[in-house]
Order: C-alpha cells, then structure tokens, then sequence
C-alpha cells in the first residue's frame, strides 16, 4: 500500500513538473476586482499575447486545437492566504483604451472586497493619489503622489490615442500596468498604464485610463457575459 501510494504520487508531482516544464512565461502585470462575482480590470497590453494566442488556436479546426498552444492567466490575491494561483478566462477586451476584463474562475465572492470607482471627470490637479500594484514582482507595492495633469492623451498599443489621461508621479514601474490609481477615498479613478522616460526607468511621469472610460466598457463587458 505505502509504495502504491508513493507511485501515485510521484505520479502526481511528474505530471506537475511537466506542466511546469512545458510552461512559458508569457508576462505579469496587476489588476483589481470591481464586481463581487470575481470580474477583474487590467490593462489589455498585460494579457495582450495570451489573448493573441488563445485566438489563433480558436481560429484553426477544431479537431486541430488541442495540439496548438494555449495561454493560461492565473492570478494571484483572491484568496485569504494570497499564495493560491486562481484561473481567468478573458471577458472582453478594448486595445483602444489598453483595457481587458477577466473574469477569475471557481470564485468565491467573499475572497475579496470589490474596488469602487470615483468620478475621474471631478479630479483636480495636486489631489493625492494612490498607486498600487506588483512592480517588479513585488506584490501589493503601494505608492503615493499627486494628479500632475489632467485630459492628457497618449498612445495606445492599438496606435490611437487614449484621450483624458491622467498624470501623476506617483511611482509607477514595470509590473504596475493594470493596476489601480486611487483617490483618498480608496476609489478607483485611473488604471496605471503607462511611464513617460527615456530611460526606462520611473521619472516622475507616469499616466493612467481615466477611470469614466474604464467603467463604461467594464459595465457593458461584464453585462454582456452575466447574461450570456
């Protein structure tokens, strides 16, 4: 019995470091829950080759599928611990505003407190803000600074320009795309985007999706697949 259950599980820790093996790591970035049932906001560049993968794996037959590739988007943070990797799937995305809504799976609805969004159109200039997010792989980080400028518009992965920005210099850094951007209140009025700076590193000027046009697109895209 014991040298069965030595194989099983050997077995078990094979089959997981062949999963391991086979792994590519595609990216990391942050997000953040806005609807009790587990909807989550990021930025689209975040996701932006697992979503590119997963559609050219749909677009061949399907008797062909299961030997392309897929991308998995597992998250971290829903849960009490914060250590449990929780499965996404992708609810739809906006590259024109760089903005994704995954939704995580096998969610339960007390693992985390829904972010609320602020009126990003009421901001002004030099109000304190927040920023918080995994730079550098350094989870929950949290920064402060204030609003630098407002209706900034900058360019988007899709080569648009994303209009209504809004400036800050709180530290923003790799790893913080997706992440929120918060009044005093707690309230979500931005998602960090994207850092202006010839060297690569933080320099003071870093921009975030208004808050009013996240919130447009995420309401309509979790509707959407709440009824489907």
């Amino acid at each position: 019995r014991r040298r069965r259950r030595r194989q099983s599980n050997d077995k078990e820790e094979n089959e997981k470091n062949d999963e391991a093996a086979n792994s590519i790591p595609l990216g990391s970035g942050s997000g953040f829950t806005v609807h009790k049932d587990g909807y989550i906001v990021t930025n689209y560049h975040v996701i932006q080759r697992a979503y590119q993968i997963n559609n050219a794996t749909e677009s061949v037959p399907k008797f062909l599928q299961g030997l392309r590739p897929k991308a998995v988007i597992k998250v971290r943070g829903l849960d009490a611990s914060d250590s449990k990797l929780t499965t996404c799937r992708i609810v739809d995305v906006k590259p024109e505003l760089d903005i994704a809504i995954l939704k995580a799976e096998k969610y339960e609805s007390n693992k985390a407190t829904p972010l609320k969004y602020a009126d990003s159109t009421k901001l002004l200039v030099g109000q304190r803000v927040v920023a918080i997010g995994n730079p550098f792989g350094l989870e929950k980080s949290v920064t402060s600074g204030v609003v630098s400028a407002l209706n900034r518009n900058i360019d988007g992965v899709a080569g648009n320009k994303i209009r209504n920005c809004v400036q800050t210099d709180a530290a923003i850094n790799p790893g913080n795309s997706g992440g929120p951007l918060l009044n005093s209140r707690g309230q979500v009025i931005g998602v960090n985007t994207m850092i202006l700076s010839t060297t690569g590193s933080f320099a003071g000027v870093g921009f975030a999706v208004p808050a009013s046009s996240v919130r447009k697109f995420a309401d309509e895209a979790i509707s959407k697949d709440f009824f489907k």
